[in-house]
């Protein structure tokens, strides 16, 4: 048999992506897969939030995420690319 892709064995799937996010910032979509953050693999809610608080609160983020096609690509966020909150 013949495979035209291979679809990663761990990380976390992206079914939604919420406008003014980090992961809006960094263009990813739905059909992606979450592979590392910042080097930590990410397989559940739990593994964001621990490499969110592991780095340092204005620090650059490096995100590594399969395509649909199973090809991967490393993103890197700077924090000056997230818009500033409004106050209400």
């Amino acid at each position: 048999a013949q495979v035209d892709r291979v679809l990663p064995t761990t990380g976390m799937w992206i079914q939604k992506v919420e406008p003014g996010t980090i992961a809006a910032s960094l263009e990813l979509r739905r059909g992606q897969t979450l592979l590392r953050i910042d080097g930590r693999d990410i397989a559940t809610r739990e593994d964001i939030t621990a490499a969110m608080r592991a780095r340092a609160q204005d620090a650059p983020i490096e995100v590594e995420v399969a395509e649909p096609d199973g090809s991967t690509r490393t993103l890197r966020w700077e924090p000056s690319r997230l818009p500033a909150r409004r106050k209400v």
